[in-house]
């Protein structure tokens, strides 16, 4: 795992808005060089990341490609989501967050 030699896996995941599992698998697919299965904005941020681009750089890369957010309360959120959104039921919480957005007008 060269790429993630320079930024954490955890890092990654809040920057990317995927999984860690999700990242594990792309890492694992891009250094045995099985770049097919990988989506291509992620394969460019792994390259960037083994040629040794500066923190700043990568993280303007992910903030127009993955809509990364710098913003913590939404950050955790997006975490927790992507951490366990095969065990939420993500419509309801659509649901809810679109009614708050309303009450909130």
């Amino acid at each position: 795992m060269a790429i993630t030699s320079n930024i954490t896996i955890t890092e990654l995941s809040r920057l990317t808005n995927k999984s860690r599992p999700t990242l594990y698998k792309y890492v694992g697919a891009y250094d045995a060089g099985d770049l097919d299965g990988i989506p291509h904005a992620l394969v460019n941020l792994f390259k960037m990341l083994e040629e040794g681009k500066g923190r700043e750089q990568i993280k303007d890369y992910c903030l127009n490609h993955f809509g990364a957010t710098e913003d913590k309360d939404v950050r955790n959120i997006t975490q927790l989501l992507n951490d366990h959104k095969g065990e939420l039921d993500l419509e309801k919480i659509r649901k809810l967050i679109e009614k708050e957005i309303e009450h909130g007008k």
